[in-house]
């Protein structure tokens, strides 16, 4: 039986992800509310796969799957997010995320995720992979205001003054 550890800041999202689990036969080898919990709960419970939240109090998904990595530790990660930023995006997969699953999708899209990781299979959206490459294609210094027209620019200079 797989042993999946929880992290995420919502009380109750996280039992939610709990009882979908357990309807599919998945075990949960813990559920904690942020990723210094769960540094601790991976070293005590060795869970098969570490389900995160990209943003928790304190140490976020982010910065434990690139900590879990620089320790070398390969073990399948799935985020669980509501919204990604581009930054995050590129880190994540720069460290290797195994899975990405929106918290708005179908729970099956969670159970599909976790059956692919435990293949040794990416599961990350087509949409993300897509913009993913985008991101990667762009130069180093270039950001998403680079792509500004002049007058674009004026405009968003304009409201980030206030007028």
């Amino acid at each position: 039986m797989t042993r999946v550890l929880i992290a995420d800041d919502h009380r109750f999202f996280r039992s939610g992800v709990e009882a979908a689990l357990a309807s599919c036969g998945v075990e949960v080898a813990g559920s904690v509310s942020d990723g210094d919990e769960a540094l601790l709960a991976i070293e005590s419970e060795d869970p098969d796969i570490v389900l995160l939240d990209i943003r928790m109090p304190g140490l976020d998904g982010v910065s434990m799957l690139e900590m879990m990595r620089a320790k070398n530790d390969q073990r399948p990660v799935i985020i669980l997010t509501a919204e990604i930023r581009d930054t995050e995006l590129v880190r994540l997969m720069k460290a290797g995320v195994n899975s990405i699953v929106f918290k708005h999708d179908p729970d099956d899209e969670l159970r599909e995720a976790i059956s692919a990781v435990e293949q040794g299979q990416r599961r990350i959206p087509g949409a993300l992979m897509d913009k993913a490459f985008a991101l990667a294609a762009q130069s180093e210094g270039e950001t998403p205001l680079d792509l500004l027209t002049i007058k674009e620019r004026r405009i968003a200079d304009g409201i980030a003054q206030g007028r």
